[in-house]
């Protein structure tokens, strides 16, 4: 999630040196921005909250209602992709709520946050407290190539550790380890090489301090997902696949192509000031940009474009000498190390 930089952009030539020592000189800290922004957009409230996750949840609703109705008609075939999309858009808005509980953005409550955060990931098939220790991780080292969670680039002499999933990713350009949704849960379930995580493994490390959460977690995963086969036995297999799976999918989806454009829109504030709510992270962006224009890139391509862009860039780049301390991803020349 967000390793390196991109050095260029649709829009003109990569900056050159001297543009790039310009633009260090001129770097706010950290008291400046938090200065530019308002102070509410660092305060969320348990009823705006809560309104999101009434609304949210109302939409996913009334989605399966009407379709549930629309489905028996000879047209609704036509209209299902139309379904799943929708469906797995609504899915990706949940996913978003459980995010800002997992990061205490959702209210100053803890136990609030995380039984909230626990229900509405569980429902979308992510479970909610090892997802969280992993993202808080993903956070305190973002950018650095040791310790960062995922997506950051791969040193040499870790190719071995890898065996299959880095053989995988060196023979193919767009691998299928991590196509679109199915990448999503093949992290979920091994983490990204070399550094291995089983999100659904109790007795992992990274869990030792937070086992009643993750153990909770993992067990309403369990029982939702014998739940959706309570369901499919009762509907069919084929109702359940398509009224909820496929909708996950395209959720996971999202995630994907989220995380591998991680720093677009409003992902600069949300890694300074993760306190912020997602509904006040819009707010907040239009004041940092406007304090500080001279730190604003803007990309005009469409999301499905710069996604393909970006990830062929990662995956020809991703290797690095082993005693590569900074690293950058470049377009057009190859990556920048030192």
């Amino acid at each position: 999630m967000g390793k390196g930089g991109q050095s260029s952009s649709p829009e003109g030539p990569a900056p050159t040196t001297r543009d790039s020592a310009k633009l260090l000189d001129n770097i706010p800290t950290l008291v400046e921005i938090r200065r530019a922004i308002p102070p509410h957009c660092l305060q969320p409230t348990v009823l705006r909250s809560m309104s999101y996750v009434v609304l949210d949840v109302s939409a996913v609703i009334a989605v399966y209602w009407i379709w549930t109705r629309l489905e028996a008609l000879w047209f609704s075939w036509f209209l299902l992709p139309v379904f799943w999309f929708v469906q797995g858009t609504l899915y990706t808005s949940i996913f978003v709520l459980g995010h800002d509980c997992g990061h205490g953005s959702f209210s100053r409550h803890p136990l609030l946050n995380d039984v909230m955060g626990t229900l509405l990931h569980t429902f979308i098939l992510a479970p909610y407290f090892p997802w969280k220790l992993s993202h808080k991780r993903h956070h305190k080292n973002t950018g650095n190539i040791d310790r960062d969670e995922v997506f950051y680039p791969q040193k040499k002499g870790e190719l071995a550790a890898c065996g299959d999933q880095l053989k995988e990713l060196k023979d193919t350009k767009m691998p299928l380890g991590f196509g679109l949704g199915f990448g999503w849960f093949v992290y979920l379930y091994q983490g990204y090489c070399p550094r291995h995580l089983n999100h659904f493994n109790v007795f992992d490390s990274l869990f030792t301090k937070h086992r009643v959460g993750v153990v909770s977690s993992v067990l309403l995963y369990a029982s939702w997902l014998l739940c959706l086969v309570a369901y499919a036995l009762k509907y069919s297999w084929w109702a359940m696949f398509s009224h909820h799976l496929v909708p996950v999918f395209v959720f996971a989806c999202y995630m994907v192509i989220i995380t591998i454009l991680h720093h677009i829109g409003t992902r600069q504030i949300h890694h300074l000031f993760t306190q912020t709510p997602h509904y006040y992270l819009p707010e907040a962006t239009r004041a940092f940009r406007k304090a500080f224009p001279h730190l604003v890139r803007h990309n005009p391509e469409p999301v499905s474009k710069a996604f393909m862009r970006m990830f062929n860039v990662f995956v020809e780049q991703r290797n690095i000498d082993d005693d590569t301390r900074v690293f950058a991803y470049q377009e057009g020349n190859g990556s920048k190390q030192q």
